[in-house]
């Protein structure tokens, strides 16, 4: 094998133990997004779910999907 296929490889397991690292250690996130409906005969105000998604390893990629999510709406 070539040193350039070698170092390829070598990254790219670095990478997967990092990412099992991280579901190992319960370092996994998600969100909900959810919408505030207020009863019109009480009053009372529940939390709506509208979309929800898990299984992140970085917060900025569960932050970016949520913005997403909320900007289609």
């Amino acid at each position: 094998m070539n040193k350039k296929i070698i170092e390829t490889v070598r990254k790219l397991l670095i990478a997967e133990v990092e990412i099992y690292n991280k579901w190992q250690n319960g370092e996994v996130c998600g969100f909900v997004v959810e919408k505030a409906r207020t009863c019109d005969k009480c009053g009372n105000t529940e939390q709506e779910v509208i979309d929800s998604c898990w299984g992140f390893y970085e917060v900025e990629d569960t932050v970016s999907e949520a913005k997403s999510i909320v900007d289609q709406l």
